[in-house]
């Protein structure tokens, strides 16, 4: 029971900021654009809107990679005062953006699939999506499979190539796509 006359404290209720106080933190550029997005939003479909979602996920993605790949370099810089022989940032930027930075989407209706890079996004009819599942698991060795793979992609999708920054069938990025495309998909019999 409560004593009499003793009045209890309420803990005041944290309240969202309002949207002027929003604005007073971003930029008003920024503010325009979020205003722009959310007077758009209830025309697009569901379908977009997924997209959109996507979308966003990878952005935040790319910059959670960039934010990485800057404390890595940083943490270079503080080593290699202490070592000699320690590798460029250079080259820990191209083993992080090598390093299964690539990711496979589905578009809802499967018909077809979105290649993500770090810095772009490809896609893939359904049928070259099944020419790729086909060329990393028909080979007996992986060696082969990325052979096949880069060759395909010479004669059919150079844009893959070229947009992807993947210059051999000894790249970092195509055997991420290789590992990726295993760990996703099955070749059907």
């Amino acid at each position: 029971m409560k004593a009499k006359g003793k009045p209890t404290k309420k803990k005041p209720a944290k309240k969202r900021p309002s949207r002027k106080q929003q604005s007073k933190k971003t930029s008003p550029q920024k503010q325009r654009l979020q205003d722009e997005l959310v007077r758009l939003l209830p025309e697009v479909e569901e379908e977009g809107l997924i997209f959109l979602l996507k979308q966003a996920q990878v952005l935040i993605h790319n910059l959670q990679v960039d934010r990485i790949n800057r404390e890595v370099e940083e943490l270079e810089q503080t080593q290699q005062s202490t070592t000699r022989a320690a590798p460029s940032p250079a080259a820990y930027r191209r083993a992080a953006r090598a390093a299964a930075v690539v990711d496979i989407e589905e578009a809802a209706n499967g018909e077809a699939f979105y290649l993500v890079f770090p810095d772009t996004r490809k896609i893939l009819g359904l049928e070259e999506m099944r020419l790729l599942v086909r060329a990393c698991y028909e080979p007996k060795r992986k060696s082969e499979a990325l052979n096949r793979m880069y060759r395909w992609m010479q004669r059919e999708r150079r844009d893959i190539l070229s947009d992807g920054k993947i210059g051999s069938n000894s790249s970092r990025l195509l055997e991420a796509i290789f590992h990726r495309i295993r760990e996703k998909y099955t070749l059907k019999e």
